[in-house]
């Protein structure tokens, strides 16, 4: 989970589940995994594991990261909660 999970206090493990990197773009598909720990989008800590999955596409120019496009899929986490109807996605 890119910023949410850690903001919620919990350490997130990221596995790379495929990598495609076609100049200058780079585009990732990652497996996430953490544990509930503080509030996220309003949903108070669980302390539940949970998992979900994001995709994202990195644009490199002279060697940096030029530009970041990516997608987590909140509403599967949020499942994992038992709060999908009750959190604020904003």
């Amino acid at each position: 989970m890119a910023c949410e999970p850690s903001s919620a206090g919990s350490p997130t493990i990221a596995g790379l589940r495929h990598l495609v990197v076609d100049p200058p773009w780079i585009a990732a598909h990652l497996a996430d995994t953490g544990t509930h720990r503080g509030p996220f989008v309003g949903v108070q800590a669980t302390g539940r594991s949970v998992s979900t999955q994001e995709f994202a596409f990195y644009r490199v120019d002279a060697g940096r990261l030029a530009e970041v496009w990516g997608m987590a899929f909140h509403v599967h986490l949020l499942e994992q909660l038992g709060s999908a109807g009750e959190a604020r996605l904003s």
